[in-house]
């Protein structure tokens, strides 16, 4: 839709886009154009902002067009941003190319694209394979994609998680309804990892604090989401930057004792008694404050000052004093001239420097002294990394940290947050929470040992398939936040090739538990807390949508192994010399026959083969059940194999694993309304269709293993007649 522009022209894009630019992007920026098209978004953008442009398009004839209107310096890209680095199937209308998607627009197609689309085989790339910290920021990515906007953020994972995209806007409607997600699930995904979420109407941003039902209505909206490093400057709040408590609260993280460096006027003393930490270490380089200081809390039982600068190495080294007196450091000015270009250095002098281990450890020779200091505090003017980088000791009783970083080099050869990050991360912590209220180009960050997240009872609540569940949103979600994670033991360890489990996971963790089941309404999925340093217990079978973006992992990590993958190895033999396609067949019959869990007819199943028997020659059966010798003979008219056809085990094991192993191995399945034989076809890597059975259809329908609810929830056998009860 055509808009009028600041400038009185007529503007190709959306009074909303021109309000976001307006308000977002800058001249030098990275600016990432997902989804471009033509290319009127980026050729807008670079007619009132000088930026590094990266496009992206996926149709063949967009990206030609792209090709010739973008401006000469963009980097282009043909390809589909997704979830995945592969390939990708997409759809290009004929009628309206601007719907092309990687999902169909089947709720429009008949009405507004009568001429149908043509298919294409596509590049597709993962923004975090395509993008690195180490390269600096995205300062704003803009997403057009029809639907696929959540596949495009689960892509760019660790890029959100980093904080390395400043800004993205995306557009919502009925595309996420046609791809079966939901604003819901994009909000609590972009809360957990650090983002504010705006509605914007016009030129008016109005901040989401909270989820609310009614968004949920599938029409076009314009949104723009924010890191939470900026919200402050973007709502124009008053800015300041204080100790995170609340945070570390936030985290179960308690601090017992501080060392403070760039203590300055030691102004957060009272603040740190009021936390009852002691002892209270404030290092400060410039000797005026030093002293002051020693005058101040010299005589305090609780507190000790250090006149000295902390280094990555002993000796002397010449100090900045500079005219604001705050801004004084190590290094020399760089681009903090042109930020605050009336902040000069007025003075160099020499100071005694030292490094952080040398400095706590000549003071706290007792080891058990060093431990109560597990809380540090920087604010030394870019020489953090050199800080840092002598106090590898120190920071194996630190718990967590909370130092000024910077995203540009304010400061000659100043460690960048990137930098900072790194390191943190090899000596066991995650930056969790990151300021820049003053500018966006420097702030403060609080870093914390690397989380833990736990689940405790694996392997006693549910069976197999509710147990994968289980694990898969342990090991997901910490991946996904960056944490660790331990379980408790389960069958699985000897099956798959999986983290395995330990007698006793990580105790005094706080205690979240899954209360209800399904994906909209779970308290767990659907929070912005990022559950970090607890143990979470429930079933998780949600939507297996969040788990798409590891799929690649959890296949590797759910192969068979030792006896097992021998086991699936001679199941496939047996399956491989069949004549014609394997069909596998799950049918729960002895503990079905209530509630969500209904006996699924026999006949809806041979509906489906009977289909299938028109197309194919020859169907062979694999029937996966408790109750083989009653319902083989309803397959009478196929070739029907099970367990007792690839011959005992060599050694020991479960009952159920050689119709999972089988279950995973056929070229089309149809399942029971069971985690078990779901769970087997999410591990399914060569079957062609899925089907499962459906009491509100009355049959069979078709299922994506990869996004879709593992049960389904909304009928219950006891509505719909003694046929689905148990006999």
């Amino acid at each position: 839709m055509n808009r009028n522009s600041h400038d009185g022209n007529v503007s190709p894009i959306q009074v909303e886009e021109i309000a976001i630019i307006d308000k977002c992007i800058n001249d030098g920026d990275v600016v990432f154009d997902v989804g471009a098209f033509h290319g009127d978004w980026s050729n807008s953008l670079s007619a009132v902002r000088d930026c590094s442009i990266h496009l992206f398009e996926a149709s063949p004839e967009a990206y030609s067009v792209l090709s010739s209107s973008s401006t000469p310096s963009a980097a282009l890209n043909h390809a589909v941003v997704s979830d995945h680095t592969g390939n990708a199937e997409f759809y290009a209308y004929r009628d309206k190319p601007r719907l092309s998607s990687i999902y169909r627009r089947r709720s429009v197609e008949a009405q507004v694209m009568p001429s149908g689309f043509d298919t294409f085989t596509v590049p597709s790339i993962r923004l975090d394979d395509y993008w690195s910290r180490d390269r600096g920021l995205i300062n704003f990515l803009k997403i057009d994609v029809e639907g696929a906007e959540y596949d495009v953020l689960r892509g760019a994972n660790d890029l959100l998680r980093q904080g390395v995209v400043d800004f993205f806007q995306f557009e919502y409607s009925g595309t996420f309804e046609d791809a079966g997600t939901s604003l819901k699930l994009v909000f609590y995904y972009l809360r957990r990892l650090g983002y504010c979420l705006y509605q914007v109407k016009g030129q008016e941003f109005s901040e989401i604090p909270e989820f609310h039902e009614q968004l949920e209505d599938f029409q076009y909206t314009n949104y723009l989401a924010v890191n939470e490093r900026h919200r402050k400057r973007f709502k124009g709040e008053t800015p300041r930057i204080s100790i995170q408590f609340s945070e570390l609260d936030n985290l179960a993280t308690s601090a017992n004792g501080v060392i403070h460096i760039g203590a300055h006027e030691g102004v957060e003393v009272e603040q740190y008694r009021r936390q009852r930490l002691d002892p209270i270490v404030l290092i400060e380089a410039n000797p005026k404050h030093a002293s002051n200081l020693e005058i101040l809390y010299g005589h305090e039982s609780d507190v000790r000052v250090v006149g000295k600068a902390i280094s990555d190495h002993t000796g002397v080294a010449d100090f900045n004093i500079a005219s604001n007196d705050q801004s004084s450091s190590l290094l020399n000015l760089k681009t903090h001239a042109v930020l605050y270009p009336n902040i000069k250095y007025t003075d160099k002098i020499k100071v005694e420097t030292t490094t952080l281990d040398q400095c706590i450890f000549s003071l706290f020779p007792n080891e058990e002294d060093q431990k109560k200091l597990n809380f540090l505090v920087m604010d030394i003017q870019g020489a953090e990394l050199m800080a840092l980088r002598g106090g590898r000791g120190v920071l194996a009783n630190i718990d967590a940290i909370q130092t000024e970083v910077n995203f540009d080099e304010l400061y000659q050869s100043c460690g960048q947050v990137w930098e900072i990050d790194q390191f943190l991360e090899e000596e066991g912590f995650v930056r969790f929470k990151t300021d820049t209220p003053f500018d966006r180009s420097w702030g403060d960050a609080l870093y914390v040992r690397r989380p833990i997240v736990t689940n405790s009872t694996i392997g006693r609540l549910g069976r197999f398939g509710n147990q994968i569940f289980q694990y898969l949103f342990l090991r997901c979600h910490s991946q996904d936040m960056g944490f660790r994670f331990e379980n408790t033991p389960w069958v699985g360890d000897e099956i798959f090739d999986i983290q395995p489990g330990v007698e006793k996971t990580q105790s005094g963790l706080r205690e979240i538990r899954q209360v209800k089941f399904s994906t909209d309404e779970c308290d767990i999925l659907n929070s912005t807390d990022r559950l970090s340093n607890a143990n979470l217990e429930g079933f998780f079978q949600y939507n297996t949508q969040i788990y798409k973006s590891h799929r690649s992992n959890i296949h590797k990590e759910f192969s068979f192994k030792n006896e097992f993958a021998e086991r699936a190895e001679l199941i496939k033999s047996v399956l491989d010399a069949q004549d014609g396609i394997t069909v596998g067949i799950h049918l729960r019959r002895g503990d079905y026959g209530k509630r969500i869990f209904f006996i699924a007819p026999t006949e809806w199943y041979l509906e489906w083969l009977y289909s299938l028997k028109e197309i194919y020659s020859a169907i062979t059966i694999y029937l996966a059940s408790d109750e083989v010798e009653s319902l083989a003979s309803s397959f009478h008219e196929f070739r029907v194999l099970t367990a007792r056809d690839f011959g005992p085990t060599s050694q020991p094991m479960p009952g159920f694993f050689d119709d999972f192993a089988a279950l995973t191995l056929c070229d089309r399945l149809a399942i029971s309304n069971s985690t078990f034989s779901f769970a087997a076809a999410m591990l399914n890597n060569c079957c062609k269709e899925f089907l499962r059975p459906d009491l509100a259809s009355k049959g069979l329908i078709k299922f994506d293993p990869w996004s879709a609810e593992p049960l389904l929830r909304d009928e219950v056998a006891e509505d719909h007649g003694t046929e689905f009860l148990k006999r």
